[in-house]
């Protein structure tokens, strides 16, 4: 026990342990037994005051209910939220340090190095990778080790790191790779200041024995030597390193590495040119050798080594001096055994370089056989990329040089179907990629330590600066994304053909889509229409106004069936390049906006109207285009769909600003104008714009640009969506392009101002504050507060609850009609709000609908509790009309001119009321709302158009038992 029941129970002191005493029990059963996850939340602020000094209940209780609570057989959501809670936690070691390693032996290792979890939380930018779950992991055991740095506690010290190697020792190739890297980091960190010895001659021995791991990824494996044996030569065995056996091997692996690395090539993990060239050697010379070992110089090694002779041999020779031919048979012989070997990842890396060189790609002009091997050798690097992703940015760098230099290889390489496939399916890194990338990022100091707040020296140091991730695999795939939209963006003026060629058949599964249109397609992606608008940029000025036409009607047309919105935001961008490129097509927005159908695709005619202003706000635009354009919006204003009608409010604001820096006196001294004008920026909504209204704008003038299109506003939409390539990529291609005083063709869209585009932020999950309760209860003479405990699915508080009798009871005259909704789901969710807030009746289309499964699964067992009757749409004018003769009043929740806002003062609803919920998309026809004797409208603050009915009918019921609780 904590306490002896001998005490004075009426001592403060014993009223607070008491109190604590009480509160951990419930915690206890609440998370041991309840086994709810949002009850566990709650539980989350008072597990942290127990895991703090103020705490009167010993560590060791805390031990006790966290390692059942982190066993297999618990909730999966469970584990995971105490897991990540004990990372987070100010856990000492000193308190309780048998019940602590039993916590991380048995449960807590074993849970935290679950793969799973160090796969969901990775992500990556140009700049580095970040495994969040590793770094936490580490950050734990170097904090854990810190705790006991006092030089009493140096055999906990020596517990601690040696139930940690056992764990790993002992697991093996059970082990996730990646996840005994941050073991040893979190180990590596916490005795970087430690002097006193803590590691004995068995834990050196497991250090030699993890270092010795052959079945790992590279980085991982060369991250497990030099991290074994910085823990072995800190300072901190207490035995004599020489005596040990094994030490010496952990040695010479460990110089390898470093001299690997400190002479390699940048891009590539492999020797030297200086280490294996010999003095050139002509292309008959390197064949003979091939001849007389019979290829057997090509094995091994010597891949490679052949590679680099070859692109030596390429440097130095011109043209005129290289045999297609010969050139062709000794690319063919290093390919075969680099197919031979799988395509080792050093030859991946090297061999784009030499088949897109130069002097090999102007052979290919000439020279039928070496074209065929080339593009054969393009299409298997493309296919590899989809799966190695550090082959795309040599593929692409590789690619690019060489078209732009040799314009006529897009005629004679597979090019077209490169950028096709690369557009529908752009190459990203797989999960265990981007764990490497991780460790490499460790390595070098640029991750856990900045996330930590350490320096980089703390335990990488000076040694180890060529240990990063672009030794191992060279650029990151956003430098050969800049590539990629770098040579789309001066394909026109490489070749018109290949170009328009290219944009068709990008643009033809837009066109061709099946009905209705997914959010969510294989094929679609952002890079898609991110490339077609730069593939149209260039061919709108010598397209003929038949072809900008066509365009302009299939364009129109996918953006009529297209639900999402960052896809959205581009078709409006391609469309208001070809009207700006084409003003003879300027005609037909205007006849789009005039139209008297708001209802068959409100959003399509929100979107020509964002297009118009946009366009009407053009430097290029005249007073009367602009005028016509105001005269719609404030047409449009008064909408009866809200998508068009907040459209055209938000848009007038900026329509009014350009006139009147144009001096369009037509629009800014016209009255009507100039009183709506006042009025939309009097709104509260206007003074404080929504975010995704911000993310939205778009200025041609300052937005069309490569910036904006690739980092701009728009990919922060929800859902959203990280840029595949930054300016930063593009400048740093452009300065090295210059630096080679090379002469490539001119960009045509230009690269624009960094300062306002959106890059990718790191998100970290929030920290948890200590209970304040508890706190509380700490000072003497303080009761204990009784626990705030949720009381679903608690079965101990079942007394509580209502009798059957008055659980099924219905308590208020309002009756919800739900005649014009017609999805099963909605009417689940409308059948289970009327019953829960007393509705007298809820009427349904057909009763067929409560069998159905949709129905249902919301409506749980609420509609075995309420009447509900069948009232098909037809009936439902006589309906209200009856009702209304039994003196009930009729509601109806629609925007209309005269809605009366649900809340506002005077605002009362009527205790004998009918509520009709209109349908989905019409709403409430004009034959019901005519005997609707009061309109509601719900007061929303956001930019989203409409509450879901069930929602809606929610937040009106509500307000109604609200206003007659008393009744």
């Amino acid at each position: 026990m904590i306490f002896s029941t001998e005490h004075n129970t009426q001592d403060p002191g014993n009223i607070v342990l008491q109190a604590q005493y009480d509160k951990f029990c419930i915690l206890f059963e609440t998370i041991i037994f309840g086994r709810y996850l949002n009850q566990v939340e709650e539980c989350i602020p008072d597990l942290t005051f127990l895991a703090t000094p103020g705490s009167l209940v010993h560590r060791t209780w805390l031990y006790t209910l966290l390692g059942p609570a982190l066993a297999p057989v618990g909730q999966e959501g469970i584990r995971k939220l105490l897991g990540n809670w004990i990372m987070r936690a100010d856990i000492r070691a000193s308190e309780g340090a048998g019940s602590l390693m039993e916590l991380l032996k048995v449960y807590f290792l074993p849970w935290a190095t679950q793969g799973n979890l160090f796969t969901i939380k990775t992500r990556r930018d140009s700049a580095q990778t970040l495994c969040e779950h590793g770094n936490r992991l580490a950050g734990f055991l170097e904090r854990l080790l810190q705790s006991c740095a006092r030089s009493q506690e140096s055999d906990l010290r020596r517990s601690i790191v040696s139930t940690v190697l056992s764990y790993v020792h002992d697991r093996g190739d059970a082990l996730m790779a990646h996840a005994g890297t941050y073991l040893l980091e979190g180990l590596a960190g916490g005795l970087k200041h430690e002097q006193a010895p803590c590691l004995e001659r068995h834990d050196v021995q497991k250090l030699i024995d993890i270092a010795s791991r052959t079945n790992l990824p590279e980085i991982a494996r060369d991250f497990y030597v030099v991290r074994c044996w910085q823990l072995c030569q800190s300072g901190n065995a207490v035995c004599d390193l020489k005596k040990i056996n094994g030490i010496d091997r952990l040695c010479r692996r460990h110089d390898d590495i470093l001299t690997k690395h400190a002479t390699a090539i940048e891009g590539s993990s492999g020797p030297s040119h200086a280490s294996i060239i010999q003095p050139v050697s002509l292309l008959n010379g390197f064949l003979e050798e091939l001849c007389v070992t019979k290829y057997a110089s090509l094995r091994g090694d010597g891949l490679f080594a052949a590679c680099m002779k070859l692109d030596k041999m390429l440097d130095v020779h011109t043209n005129s001096q290289t045999d297609p031919v010969l050139l062709c048979e000794a690319v063919e012989a290093v390919w075969d055994e680099a197919e031979a070997q799988e395509y080792p990842r050093q030859i991946v890396l090297q061999m784009p370089g030499i088949v897109l060189h130069p002097t090999c790609a102007a052979l290919c002009t000439t020279n039928d056989g070496l074209r065929s091997l080339v593009s054969s050798v393009l299409v298997t690097l493309q296919g590899l990329a989809e799966g190695r992703i550090y082959a795309f940015t040599p593929l692409m760098t590789a690619l690019r040089k060489a078209i732009l230099s040799t314009p006529e290889l897009t005629c004679l390489l597979p090019f077209e179907e490169i950028a096709v496939q690369i557009a529908n399916c752009p190459p990203r890194a797989k999960v265990e990629f981007m764990l490497e990338s991780a460790i490499a990022c460790i390595l070098t100091g640029s991750s856990f330590m900045k996330e930590c707040g350490r320096h980089a020296s703390t335990s990488t140091g000076e040694p180890y600066k060529h240990l990063t991730y672009e030794r191992y695999y060279g650029r990151k795939e956003a430098y050969g994304y800049a590539c990629f939209v770098d040579l789309l963006n001066r394909l026109g003026k490489c070749d018109e053909h290949v170009t328009q060629r290219v944009f068709d058949r990008m643009l033809y599964p837009w066109v061709h889509q099946k009905h209705p249109v997914p959010v969510v397609t294989k094929w679609k992606t952002t890079l898609h229409l991110q490339s077609m608008l730069i593939l149209c940029e260039q061919l709108l000025p010598k397209m003929s106004p038949t072809k900008a036409a066509y365009y302009l009607e299939s364009f129109r047309e996918v953006l009529t069936v297209e639900p999402l919105p960052r896809y959205r935001f581009l078709l409006e961008w391609i469309l208001m390049r070809i009207y700006i490129h084409h003003g003879e097509t300027l005609s037909c927005i205007e006849t789009i906006l005039s139209t008297k159908d708001h209802h068959s695709n409100p959003k399509y005619l929100a979107s020509v109207l964002k297009i118009a202003v946009v366009l009407a706000c053009h430097d290029n635009a005249i007073e009367g285009f602009g005028l016509k354009i105001m005269s719609l919006v404030t047409a449009l204003s008064s909408s009866s769909k809200i998508v068009i009608r907040h459209e055209a409010q938000w848009s007038f604001p900026i329509l009014w600003d350009h006139a009147s820096q144009q001096n369009w006196r037509q629009i800014t001294e016209n009255p009507a104008f100039v009183a709506l004008n006042d009025y939309i920026r009097s709104l509260e909504q206007y003074a404080e714009p929504p975010k995704a209204r911000e993310l939205e704008r778009f200025v041609l003038a300052k937005d069309h640009n490569m910036t904006t299109l690739f980092q701009g506003g728009y990919l922060a939409i929800d859902p959203t969506e990280a840029p595949i390539v930054t300016s930063e990529d593009l400048e740093r291609l452009a300065a090295e392009d210059e630096s080679n005083a090379s002469r490539f063709a001119e960009a045509c869209i230009p690269l624009g101002c960094t300062q306002d585009s959106v890059s990718s932020k790191c998100i970290d999950l929030p920290k948890t504050s200590a209970s304040e309760s508890l706190i509380a209860t700490a000072q003497v003479g303080a009761p204990s507060a009784p626990p705030a405990l949720q009381t679903k699915g608690t079965a101990y508080l079942s007394q509580t609850l209502h009798s059957p009798s008055e659980s099924t009871s219905r308590p208020t005259d309002l009756i919800v009609v739900g005649s014009l909704v017609s999805n099963p789901h909605n009417l689940g969710g409308l059948s289970r709000i009327s019953e829960v807030f007393g509705a007298q009746a809820l009427y349904v289309p057909t009763l067929s609908v409560l069998t159905n499964r949709d129905f249902t699964s919301v409506a749980v067992s609420s509609h075995r509790n309420i009447p509900i009757h069948a009232l098909p749409p037809s009936g439902l004018p006589a309906f209200l009309t009856q009702k209304k003769a039994q003196g009930f009043t009729v509601m109806g929740v629609e925007q209309t001119d005269r809605s009366v806002m649900l809340g506002d003062a005077g605002t009362a609803l009527p205790r004998m009321a009918v509520l009709v919920m209109g349908a989905e998309k019409e709403g409430i026809s004009a034959e019901v709302l005519g005997l609707c004797d009061v309109l509601i409208e719900i007061r929303q603050r956001g930019v989203t158009r409409s509450l879901n009915v069930q929602t809606a009918a929610g937040v009106v019921i509500y307000e109604y038992g609200r206003q007659h609780s008393g009744e």
